[in-house]
This record gives C-alpha cells, structure tokens and sequence, in this order.
C-alpha cells in the first residue's frame, strides 16, 4: 500500500469532518507492506470506508493495516453508535441508507459501502462488517501480499 496515498485519505476524511465536530483519523500501517491491488480501486475503497467511518463516528476513526504472513489485514473502525443487529445485511446493499438508524441523517445514496464490496469482490476476497451498539462499527478485509 502507498503510504503517501493513505496518509493523504486519512487527512482527506478528517477535513471532511463537519465544523461542528472533531474526529481524530489515526492511519496505523505495517512497515513495507505490499498488497496485490489495482491501487486506484484499492484507494477508493478505503477511501468509501474513511468517509462512511467519519460520518457515523463519535470522535475518532483508524484506518489499521496488519501485517498477517501471507496477507495484510485492512480494517476501518469507528467508534459511533454502531449499527442495529436488524440492520447489518442492509448496510453493504447499494441504495439503501441505515444512517437513519445510526443517530445522525444525512442526504444522498449510501452507495460508498456497496461499491466497496464490490470492489474487494474484484479482487477475490470478501469483506467484513462488526458492529456493536454504542461501541462503533468495523469494516475489514484482507489482501494477499505482493512478493
């Protein structure tokens, strides 16, 4: 991964942060890690996440990539309300919006978490959502290492 482009998305999320509020965007990256991406989409998705992560957030985000032997482990935390149990199939389905139900509304299509989906589909894998009421929300997925 580009460190210079995830530090930028990270700087990126926490700008877009409303005025009324101060998020903290923590970026925790493994020395010399190299994943098999295309690193536009790679970027976008994280970049979907970051934002998705902001807008439900109570005060603070990280974008956190481990180091797992043969993988590098992506995940996004926020630590906002968290998603309804009820809810969570929902969340990755393009065009349905659960902001609603996580406290705070907002306009627009949630479009961001189906096109992240979508594109950790592309490239074999799958992602991950975890979700606790009042403890936050967890997007992860993994990458297989470039050698």
């Amino acid at each position: 991964a580009d460190k210079v482009g995830l530090a930028d998305l990270t700087e990126l999320a926490r700008l877009e942060t409303p005025d009324d509020r101060t998020i903290d965007v923590d970026c925790v990256l493994p020395d010399n890690a190299l994943v098999l991406a295309d690193q536009r989409l790679f970027l976008r998705a994280i970049e979907n996440l970051l934002r998705n992560a902001v807008r439900h957030a109570g005060d603070r985000v990280q974008l956190v990539l481990t180091d797992d032997e043969d993988d590098i482990r992506v995940s996004v935390h926020d630590d906002g309300p968290g998603i309804p149990e009820a809810l969570r199939e929902k969340a990755m389905t393009p065009f349905v919006r659960v902001e609603a139900d996580r406290s705070r509304t907002s306009g627009g299509v949630e479009l961001g978490l189906a096109i992240v989906k979508h594109i950790i589909d592309a490239h074999g894998q799958s992602i991950t959502m975890k979700s606790s009421e009042g403890e936050g929300t967890t997007f992860a997925f993994t990458l297989q290492k470039a050698r």
